[in-house]
């Protein structure tokens, strides 16, 4: 061993070379508020039954505190300084795919959050301990049966049927199917263990659903034009196979969620997955069955969920057994094997903000999982985020889509001269007040037929009182002076010029169509904006 004199920068006596060794070696995550990565050896008894993304036993700090971690990085290579080697496992095997385990990285160096507590974050606790799942028992042979023989012991006639049946099969039978076939019980079995014959574990199994999908149903209508034209780009993007943002920009009631619904249905149809995430549990729930009916795998994730049904459906995703997952902000991280296609529906909730470490936000972890699978990302709002509409003018893969006409489910209603809709009619918001009154006593004070048959309208807001910005985009649009009054705020969301052809609003947002001297026009009373049960006037 070269010995030689230190230098002044090492402040030793001497240095000594270290010896080169090679070998398996893993770098590891720990679960600290840490910024760095540790590497240690991995023993040859281990190097078959540790994997990627496992949860491991390791030694930190000069007094080698045990701590866990996860493994970020497996590789066999040579090295010349001492390495502590991994202690234990910690799980019988991995929950983290490599994908899922760049994307941690990605997070933890975007958003400053230990590699370790983000990896950590990313799987679920109840997967983490094995909530959910079956403890199964299996029986294999540890010895041949002629070292059995040799013993010299007294080996009985159902001794000598199990001695058979695990000896012909080169894989460990179940207990049960064991004790089935050889007519034998458990006591024998624990003999045979406790003789050193015959080895016993327990296996913690996935159980087979018991539902049964039924027949998918699909709607009797069909999407509009805009519906189609957006559905189109949308799906030219998922066949493009690479990455791209889709901002579907709508209001509400346009039939965004159908869009979705069809492009997870091309996703599906080329072998692949796809996540749609919502910023509630409420949405998650009324949609379930909304995508039931249409999809026969559907996953849900969120919260909301005990502990035994989250790790079940984590498993079943990764598993590549559901097609479809929807969920909350949970969701971004499932472990999809074939992912397709992300849907972010209401992309600007700050409800998708996560507030504990580490602090992400679900749209932008999205684009990132996106980005790093080289798939489409398709977000939908009615008011997007600042930033997401900025990109969707600015970057060359981000996009825009309109739809500006309602959805199926609408009928042109005439009440005192307004254009209401079916939808707007069975809901009762009314924009001017900002409340809510129930959809068939808000039918009947306006005077619409609700059983009139659906047909279609243009998206309108019902009247309210705009600001003076408002008013003056109003006039430059028609062409006509609009003060202090209330008025048809749907024209906002017009092109310029096509408001020109619609008739003037007074000032209950009545049409005036070459009636000024009509009775109609001039008593206040008629077509008064009806008053919600806690508003003025509505006692």
């Amino acid at each position: 061993m070269r010995r030689s004199r230190a230098t002044d920068s090492t402040g030793y006596l001497w240095v000594e070379d270290g010896e080169p060794k090679e070998g398996m070696v893993a770098e590891v995550a720990p679960v600290l508020p840490v910024a760095h990565t540790y590497s240690f050896t991995v023993p040859p008894s281990m190097e078959a039954a540790l994997s990627l993304g496992q949860r491991v036993m390791v030694p930190l700090g000069r007094r080698g505190r045990p701590t866990v971690g996860f493994v970020v990085g497996l590789d066999r290579r040579a090295w010349d300084s001492t390495l502590r080697p991994v202690g234990s496992l910690v799980d019988a095997g991995s929950f983290l795919t490599a994908d899922l385990i760049e994307l941690g990285r990605e997070i933890s160096a975007h958003y400053c959050c230990p590699l370790g507590q983000t990896l950590k974050a990313i799987t679920p606790e109840a997967v983490r301990k094995q909530r959910g799942l079956s403890k199964v028992r299996y029986a294999r042979l540890i010895r041949t049966p002629d070292e059995i023989r040799a013993d010299g012991k007294r080996i009985g006639a159902k001794r000598q049927a199990v001695i058979e049946a695990l000896s012909g099969s080169p894989e460990p039978i179940r207990m049960e199917e064991l004790l089935r076939q050889t007519a034998s019980s458990v006591g024998i079995l624990q003999a045979m263990s406790k003789d050193g014959w015959v080895e016993v574990s327990v296996r913690h199994e996935l159980q087979a659903e018991d539902e049964a999908d039924g027949p998918a149903v699909e709607p009797s209508f069909e999407l509009n034009e805009e519906q189609r034209s957006a559905l189109g780009q949308i799906n030219a993007a998922i066949e493009a196979d690479r990455f791209s943002v889709t901002l579907l920009f709508g209001v509400s009631g346009c039939g965004k969620t159908e869009v979705y619904i069809q492009a997870m249905r091309r996703v599906l149809e080329a072998g692949r997955q796809a996540i749609l995430l919502v910023p509630e549990i409420v949405l998650t729930t009324q949609l379930v069955g909304r995508l039931a009916a249409r999809f026969p795998r559907v996953a849900v994730n969120h919260s909301g969920l005990t502990e035994a049904a989250r790790s079940l459906q984590w498993r079943r995703i990764a598993a590549g057994d559901k097609q479809v997952v929807i969920g909350t902000r949970s969701a971004v991280f499932a472990p999809c094997p074939k992912l397709g296609l992300i849907c972010v529906d209401e992309e600007q909730e700050t409800s998708f903000k996560n507030l504990q470490a580490p602090r992400f936000h679900v749209r932008d972890v999205a684009i990132m999982r996106g980005k790093q699978l080289d798939i489409p990302i398709v977000l939908g709002s009615a008011t997007p985020s600042l930033e997401t509409w900025y990109k969707s003018e600015h970057r060359a893969d981000y996009r825009r889509l309109v739809i500006q006409r309602l959805a199926h489910a609408q009928s042109t209603h005439r009440g005192h001269g307004k254009r209401i809709c079916r939808t707007e009619a069975r809901r009762g918001f009314f924009a001017d007040h900002g409340e809510a009154l129930r959809g068939n006593a808000f039918a009947r004070r306006a005077g619409i037929d609700l059983d009139e048959p659906p047909g279609v309208c243009t998206p309108r807001v019902l009247s309210g009182v705009p600001n003076a910005a408002d008013l003056s985009e109003l006039q430059c649009r028609t062409g006509r002076p609009y003060r202090d009054r209330a008025v048809d705020l749907s024209l906002l969301s017009m092109p310029r010029g096509d408001a020109d052809c619609l008739p003037e609003c007074d000032l209950r947002g009545e049409a005036r169509a070459g009636r000024t001297g009509d009775a109609a026009d001039r008593d206040p009373s008629h077509g008064a904006v009806p008053q919600g049960p806690h508003s003025a006037g509505g006692q």
